[in-house]
This record gives C-alpha cells, sequence and structure tokens, in this order.
C-alpha cells in the first residue's frame, strides 16, 4: 500500500476548513497537527495520507466533534469539487445511482488513467429495488469521508437519499434508499 495521496484531497481540506471556520482556526489547526509540510499543499503533489488525519482530528477536537463527523461533513464538500474537477467522468450521468453503480468499475478505471499510482479504495455495488448497496473497502480510515462524498453525490444532483453505513474498520456497508418521490431517474 502507497502511503500517498493527491494533493486536491489536502488542498481543498484547508480550504474547505479556512471557509467554514476562519483563517484563525486553519493555522491553529496546521500547527497542532504538527505537519512536515507545514499545511502548504499543492493539488498536483502527493502526501502521506496521515496528515489528512493530522487535520481532521485536530480540527476535531478544537471544535468538539468527531472525526468521523469532520471527516463526513468535508466529504459533502469534496463531492461538488470533484464533479468539477472531473467534469468528464461525473458528468457523463445525470443519475446519481448511475454513477455510484459504476464507481467500481468506470470511475476507478479512469482517475488510475490520470493518476497512474493512485491507490483507491475497492467497491462492489448492488442494485435494490430503491437504491443500492455499496461495500467498501480501504486500507485507510476514510469511510466517514466516502459516506460524506456519497451523501454529497446526492445532494449535488439534488436528489433526497437515505444513506446509512454500517460495519467497521476497513469493511463498511452502504444502504442507500431513494425514496420513490424522490427526482431520480434510476428509481422511476
Amino acid at each position: 500500500m502507497t502511503d500517498r495521496m493527491k494533493g486536491v484531497v489536502f488542498s481543498e481540506l484547508v480550504d474547505w476548513i479556512e471557509q467554514r471556520y476562519g483563517v484563525e482556526v486553519v493555522d491553529e489547526v496546521l500547527l497542532e497537527a504538527e505537519l512536515p509540510h507545514g499545511g502548504a499543499y499543492t493539488t498536483a503533489g502527493t502526501y502521506d495520507w496521515r496528515e489528512v488525519h493530522a487535520i481532521v482530528t485536530a480540527l476535531a477536537a478544537r471544535i468538539a466533534h468527531t472525526a468521523d463527523d469532520v471527516l463526513r461533513s468535508y466529504g459533502r464538500h469534496l463531492f461538488p469539487v470533484f464533479a468539477e474537477r472531473f467534469a468528464g467522468i461525473i458528468g457523463r450521468t445525470t443519475d446519481p445511482l448511475d454513477l455510484l453503480a459504476g464507481i467500481g468499475a468506470h470511475i476507478e478505471d479512469e482517475v488510475v488513467k490520470l493518476y497512474a499510482d493512485s491507490e483507491l479504495p475497492t467497491f462492489r455495488v448492488e442494485r435494490t429495488p430503491d437504491g443500492l448497496v455499496l461495500d467498501y473497502e480501504s486500507a485507510r480510515p476514510f469511510a466517514s469521508l466516502a459516506h460524506g462524498m456519497i451523501e454529497g453525490c446526492f445532494l449535488h444532483f439534488g436528489v433526497d437519499a437515505d444513506v446509512k453505513m454500517t460495519g467497521g474498520g476497513n469493511r463498511r456497508r452502504f444502504d442507500i434508499a431513494v425514496p420513490p418521490e424522490a427526482k431520480c431517474p434510476a428509481t422511476r
């Protein structure tokens, strides 16, 4: 397993903290996290994923939330950033269920083409009558980030969905239900 993650995740995290909590909180969190880069990240760089963990942990302590709550909230923010950055991939569909159903095959392949050294989580997806079951596995402790990104996906498409995460450790299951009245082409 590579310990590296793409810089866009880091730079967006720092920007998100600044937008949401202010520049003073960013400075305090980055100082408290004791980062080798001091919090200076470029979107094109690669950095140790543990630095995201250190930043999130420091922010969580400062705002009296859990690290999982912070990651989930950040994930909701991060999805539209990725939707814009990877519009050629995400913009191919107007249906969040179709997008998520293809995450294991199509999206991962496209991301690896762009970033050959990427090590992505694995997904197994099963359609259900009212949504999806998505089994997630990652060597990194970012299931709550994935949870937020799934929620962010539905927010991006303007579709109501109930996303429940179960399991523990490196393996999680997301049960995704879209109410029949929701505006989602895959459920009609």
